[in-house]
């Protein structure tokens, strides 16, 4: 389900799909409200670390990409000529979700309410610090019921993107609820209403 506000409010359907194949991975936020969009992310898991190969944003028919390019090390975007040198660890908007989820299934005992989790993430437009604070353990209903969740807090500032997420130890500590606000009025939020496997 994915509710939110843009000038108004939004109602709309909206999707988290996980796909693992061995050691391959594919994770996608989508949604269609007023416009259909979608975030993709394909790369493979390393140890504890998801390690992205391409992201990919789509709004309508518009799109704008990073590649990782791991044979020569480097980071390049679609929406600046910047070519980098590829960082240890780095996410992209759609694989930091599921790398939280994976780092509280591995390494549990990184999860305290007041810890601070930091990580570099790539987007068409360069690199950023997404730091997320751990609030603590909340109640999340979903369409399959009220849910025991970590929330963390990653707050939106100086125009960037703001991320919330709630993962649910009772389903392999996958997201059952996401926020994304770009400003105090802008924001999209999906709560999961049905899990299929």
């Amino acid at each position: 389900m994915l509710t939110g506000n843009y000038r108004g409010p939004l109602h709309g359907d909206g999707a988290l799909e996980w796909v693992r194949d061995g050691d391959r991975y594919r994770v996608e936020l989508s949604g269609a409200a007023l416009v259909s969009f979608a975030y993709t992310s394909t790369g493979r898991i390393d140890h504890n670390w998801l390690a992205p190969d391409r992201y990919v944003e789509r709004v309508f028919t518009r799109r704008k990409e990073v590649d990782f390019n791991r044979d020569q090390g480097t980071l390049s975007f679609s929406a600046i000529s910047t070519v980098m040198p590829l960082p240890a660890h780095l996410q992209d908007s759609a694989s930091i979700f599921m790398q939280l989820a994976h780092l509280l299934s591995t390494q549990p005992t990184h999860f305290s309410a007041g810890q601070t989790l930091a990580f570099q993430v790539a987007r068409p437009s360069g690199t950023t610090i997404w730091d997320f604070t751990i609030t603590g353990q909340e109640t999340v209903k979903t369409g399959i019921g009220a849910l025991s969740c970590w929330h963390l807090d990653h707050a939106s500032r100086d125009g960037e993107l703001g991320a919330e997420v709630w993962l649910a130890p009772a389903l392999q500590n996958l997201p059952v609820q996401i926020r994304l606000q770009q400003d105090a009025e802008t924001f999209l939020l999906f709560t999961l209403s049905q899990a299929r496997q």
